[in-house]
């Protein structure tokens, strides 16, 4: 049997460190069967738990001298005395903000549906089928789900859509059903979009359970993203546009038709020289002239506003393409080991030092009462 420590032998010891030390010599034996039954709560979890793959990928926003430039160099130009700050105008987003469209509905149900191969189906589902036909955690989160999770999925199970909502389905609302709200949820897991204020570049990265699924989600999450920004940025540009290509075509119409006229009024008027007919004639070239005038400056503002479109279209650079994830992103199975180790070590050792000054303590605590 091994030899246990009475509360009297404990007051015999003046150093601590000592105690603490004999304490856990003779209960060694309990910090290796904690540190046991936590390796195999270890080599559980490794059983359990589903390997993960991540692909990123950088890409280098430039919009403008002022706009695109980074954070860092700045400030190394505002210190040798070079404004940087542009004053510009317009409807450019800046990058600090792109993080933040991974929660705009729209990219979100861009996202879910683009066609994406995987290592399940051999011909290309949408993003979303996905999610619903083939995506899951694991065992881990299964139990999770059915154990702490379980009051809200009870709760969930009597919820339902309130009849105004239901009634107002037919218009034209932003409503997310229960399906696509957990596809969405799915969705936020696995994406991440950061902006480098330091060296200015975005970088997207992805992590799910199938290696070429992660490569394909960071390029269509890339290329929604750069449509987006690009839209919302030329926007005002292209109603611009538009509005003057319209005008434009009236204006041509106007002209043509004033031409027109005033070719037809000088070919019958040709040998008339009275005074009534040379006032039309003024009157006409007059006329001509304005809707010349018109469209010659309605044409040339179209042209500006082509070209303003295209100083207004931000540009993007991609410094790292993502590829296909050969190893996992998770974390080894060494580690895990290791960690499980140390952590019944800890434990074991916490609970043994607990025991053996709980007697200091309610002595301490029973005479500091007293006292009072």
């Amino acid at each position: 049997m091994e030899e246990t420590i009475t509360v009297n032998d404990r007051k015999g010891f003046k150093n601590p460190y000592s105690f603490v030390l004999q304490s856990m010599y003779k209960k060694r034996r309990f910090i290796f069967l904690t540190m046991l039954v936590f390796l195999i709560f270890g080599i559980i979890y490794l059983s359990l738990a589903k390997k993960e793959y991540s692909a990123s990928a950088m890409v280098l926003p430039q919009i403008s001298a002022s706009k695109g430039i980074s954070k860092k160099y700045s400030k190394i130009a505002s210190l040798v005395g070079i404004n940087l700050g542009g004053g510009e105008e317009g409807t450019t987003i800046l990058p600090t903000l792109y993080p933040y469209f991974i929660g705009n509905l729209y990219f979100q149900r861009a996202l879910l549906s683009a066609n994406v191969k995987n290592n399940k189906t051999q011909d290309s589902i949408t993003y979303g089928d996905y999610i619903s036909k083939y995506h899951d955690n694991g065992s881990i989160a299964t139990i999770k789900s059915y154990t702490v999770g379980l009051p809200s999925r009870v709760i969930n199970l009597f919820k339902s859509s309130p009849k105004s909502i239901q009634r107002a389905l037919d218009k034209d609302i932003n409503y997310i059903s229960e399906a696509e709200r957990s596809q969405i949820g799915v969705l936020l897991q696995h994406i991440n979009i950061n902006f480098d204020e330091l060296d200015g570049v975005i970088k997207i990265d992805v992590t799910t359970y199938d290696p070429l699924l992660s490569e394909q989600i960071v390029n269509r999450c890339k290329e929604i993203l750069e449509s987006a920004i690009i839209n919302l940025s030329i926007e005002k540009a292209k109603n611009d546009s538009e509005f003057l290509k319209k005008r434009l075509a009236i204006a041509k119409e106007e002209y043509a038709a004033k031409r027109g006229a005033l070719g037809r009024f000088k070919d019958s008027n040709k040998y008339s020289l009275t005074s009534y007919s040379k006032n039309i004639e003024e009157q006409l070239k007059a006329e001509y002239d304005l809707s010349y005038e018109i469209y010659s400056q309605i044409s040339s503002q179209f042209e500006s506003s082509k070209i303003q479109i295209s100083k207004d279209t931000p540009i993007f650079t991609l410094i790292k393409p993502a590829v296909v994830p050969n190893e996992s992103s998770s974390m080894s199975s060494l580690k895990v080991l290791i960690i499980s180790l140390c952590l019944g070590f800890i434990i074991g050792v916490f609970i043994i030092l607990f025991f053996a000054f709980k007697p200091f303590i309610f002595e301490y605590l029973k005479t500091e009462i007293s006292a009072e």
